[in-house]
């Protein structure tokens, strides 16, 4: 179990000087495992990675989304769809969810396991057990400002939505890593 979070500058991309801002998106997830009882194996897990044109967060079964991961870092793929038809598992089978965002197409969406491209969201996003709370958070936060966050406040915001899930709910760790794409598409990770 887990939360992630992200977040997409409106579009179009630029500040109020009229340049693009220093990132694309800006996405979390924290890294902890536990089982269906709660009871907590890790806060350290990775549960991201960069493959081809798209950045990946997930949340869900940790054996199932580990092994998505090595399938996406082995053989990656260019789209979003892509991605949900190659990942596929069988109905029935242990699950996981992703937020996706697509360097190429510069849009963030929701990939289940089951190959359903789920949705694309426009600025704010969350998946796993702590999700509407994060959504919440992002959404709070959102409506405090009038102006596109710039990088440093995205940072802030998305590690701050992740940070009030795991208040809440004991399968989502406080740790988190963030992940901010770039507006050349240099991903960097801290956490």
């Amino acid at each position: 179990m887990t939360a992630a979070a992200a977040y997409v500058p409106p579009k179009p991309h630029l500040n109020q000087h009229g340049r693009k801002p220093a990132y694309q998106a800006v996405l979390a997830v924290d890294g902890r495992i536990t089982d269906e009882h709660g009871t907590i194996y890790t806060d350290r897990a990775v549960k991201f990675c960069q493959a081809g044109n798209l950045v990946c967060v997930f949340a869900g079964d940790s054996d199932a989304f580990t092994s998505a991961i090595r399938r996406l870092v082995d053989k990656p793929v260019r789209s979003a769809k892509a991605m949900a038809r190659q990942l596929q598992t069988k109905a029935g089978a242990s699950g996981w969810t992703a937020l996706v965002y697509d360097l190429e197409a510069e849009s963030l969406h929701t990939v289940d396991s089951d190959g359903t491209l789920l949705r694309e969201y426009k600025h704010a996003a969350a998946i796993g057990t702590g999700s509407e709370i994060a959504m919440g958070y992002l959404l709070a936060k959102n409506s405090e400002q009038v102006k596109p966050w710039g990088a440093a406040a995205a940072k802030n915001n998305v590690r701050g939505a992740i940070r009030a899930a795991s208040e809440r709910n004991n399968t989502v760790g406080p740790r988190c890593t963030v992940l901010t794409v770039g507006p050349t598409g240099k991903v960097s990770v801290k956490g």
